[in-house]
């Protein structure tokens, strides 16, 4: 039986434990790790589990693998210490270690200590098709189109306090995922998930304002003289947070199953 250990307690975190039993007996959840307030309560509340507020209380009764679903933020607090300590850190907000002294930093720790991040897919797929993309010898290019609500990106600080149109479709952001990070770090974790596992310098990501949308949408576009490949992902986005979709929880659960099967897919 392997070992799983939670940080977040929010909506994500909440997914992620109501669906947890659908692993059966193959995982256990020994811990978990968040913030004092309401969330936390609300949390301990429903799923009868006490939630660590000391970090380093949390990280010494760790799981092997241990699961961030609780944002940029957490993921720079959390995922060297757990990495040092020779655990499994699997992360949803990867876009906190897109820029290439962070993820150099990670790669060094990991090596260390025999540790490894893995990234999941989160609100989309295909990261394996991406990854094996790297591997042509003829130049491709890969770019990303996110089309969301207005409220999945009210009160990003790249809109300069600018407000997104109720009633017309819109461009919020145009420009490479680098960028993007700066003022969109909450969007953009699809699009650094994309620019890393297809090994880009960069990528262009777009995010797009739609007005009356029910469903949050990426496209991955990818272009090659030997291939070319439409992906497109739509997932309604979570009632509790608009700016995330439940597939993000569960694709976490999908790659705990995957490691513990004698059958995987990849």
């Amino acid at each position: 039986m392997g070992t799983v250990s939670l940080i977040g307690c929010g909506a994500l975190a909440s997914i992620f434990v109501q669906n947890f039993g659908k692993l059966g007996n193959e995982w256990k959840l020994v811990s978990v790790y968040g913030r004092e307030g309401k969330s936390k309560s609300a949390f301990e509340e429903r799923f009868g589990l006490k939630v660590k507020t000391d970090f380093e209380d949390f990280l010494a009764c760790s799981g092997e693998y241990v699961v961030e679903l609780a944002g940029a933020g957490a993921v720079k607090e959390t995922c060297i210490p757990v990495l040092k300590n020779g655990k499994n850190y699997v992360c949803i907000s990867i876009g906190a270690l897109a820029d290439s002294h962070s993820l150099e930093q990670v790669k060094a720790e990991a090596e260390l200590s025999g540790a490894a991040l893995y990234v999941a897919n989160g609100a989309i797929g295909g990261l394996d098709f991406l990854q094996t993309l790297s591997f042509s010898d003829y130049p491709y290019s890969v770019s990303i189109e996110t089309c969301k609500n207005p409220k999945g990106l009210e009160g990003s600080p790249g809109l300069h306090g600018k407000l997104l149109s109720k009633t017309e479709r819109e461009i919020a952001f145009d420009g490479t995922a680098q960028e993007a990070i700066k003022g969109f770090l909450k969007n953009v974790n699809v699009a650094i998930a994309t620019q890393l596992a297809s090994e880009s310098e960069q990528i262009q990501a777009n995010l797009v304002s739609e007005p009356g949308r029910a469903s949050n949408e990426h496209i991955i576009r990818v272009r090659s003289e030997t291939l070319n490949a439409t992906l497109s992902f739509e997932s309604k986005p979570d009632k509790a947070n608009p700016k995330s979709s439940v597939s993000a929880a569960l694709s976490v659960l999908a790659l705990l199953k995957n490691l513990s099967s004698p059958i995987r897919y990849f």
